[in-house]
């Protein structure tokens, strides 16, 4: 069994996923909309170079889960780590307390250009495949 992937970077050097960090880690996340807490502490970690399925009912925060890790959404607590990255704020250490600050809104949208994300019910083109369709968006605003 193969312990490498291949990065999807360009130069394609495979990434040891024995030791790697996860690409995606979500602690104590909560997200409200108003009186309404949505997600309640969800812990996620999803290691690089796998595939993850969030399945639940209707309503129960699956979208808005989704759009706090693509930053389209703003969390009400906890934190949300890609590839390594922090998303959306920085940490800034005073007394012995560490806190959070938001990032300007650019940095947001930087940390944002580097995730793929395909709506539900979105018009995707029929002739492509999934991988295909998110990848197009990429190509033609970053390059």
């Amino acid at each position: 069994m193969s312990t490498t992937a291949p990065t999807g970077g360009p130069t394609d050097r495979p990434v040891d996923l024995s030791t790697s960090r996860p690409m995606v880690e979500v602690r104590g996340l909560h997200k409200m909309f108003g009186d309404l807490h949505v997600l309640k502490g969800v812990d996620l970690e999803v290691p690089r170079g796998s595939v993850c399925v969030v399945l639940g009912p209707s309503g129960s925060g699956k979208s808005t889960l989704l759009r706090c890790v693509n930053e389209l959404e703003e969390i009400t607590g906890g934190r949300v780590v890609v590839d390594g990255e922090l998303m959306g704020y920085r940490e800034v250490e005073r007394n012995g307390r560490t806190r959070l600050h938001r990032l300007h809104p650019r940095v947001v949208a930087r940390q944002r250009s580097r995730i793929g994300m395909v709506f539900q019910r979105f018009n995707l083109f029929p002739h492509m495949t999934a991988l295909e369709n998110v990848m197009e968006r990429r190509c033609r605003c970053a390059g």
